[in-house]
């Protein structure tokens, strides 16, 4: 078996170049199944083959890929890494949850005011303002003069 580190290089072609930063799609063949791969520009693929598929071979042809073999330790050590990497990935998922639950139960155990029926109700100053000046145009409407004017 060899080992073989596949790098996506469409990063670094002309700005004008049709294939600028674009997502390459490798694939190949395990077993009798076909799958297939997206790498984005600047991304490293690891790969443990006998031989490497057409597809490679091609996109190494036309300059938007580069492969290099490499020699088992480094591919031992690179899945290390990405193990690692992936486990710290799990144990800040699980701690962000946790943070989260906690939020949650401390927003719940906190005290509100209560709104039944022993707090009074709002009042609200417009409808104080309407209700006053709708008592003074009934007082207004009653007959024009009062008991008190016509003595005079």
């Amino acid at each position: 078996m060899k080992y073989f580190k596949i790098r996506n290089v469409t990063d670094s072609l002309g700005k004008r170049e049709i294939r600028f930063n674009s997502d390459l799609d490798v694939e190949f063949i395990t077993g009798f199944v076909k799958d297939s791969i997206v790498l984005k520009p600047n991304q490293q693929l690891y790969m443990k083959t006998k031989t490497l598929p057409i597809t490679l071979h091609k996109m190494r042809l036309q300059g938007l890929i580069s492969i290099v073999e490499v020699d088992s330790k480094e591919y031992e050590l690179e899945l290390l890494k990405r193990k690692l990497h992936y486990e710290k990935a799990v144990e800040d998922a699980k701690k962000m949850k946790k943070k989260e639950e906690t939020k949650k139960t401390t927003k719940k155990t906190t005290a509100t005011k209560p709104k039944g029926p022993g707090r009074p109700p709002k009042k609200k100053v417009d409808d104080e303002v309407e209700k006053n000046d709708a008592t003074e145009s009934i007082e207004n409407e009653g007959g024009g003069e009062t008991k008190e004017e016509s003595t005079d």
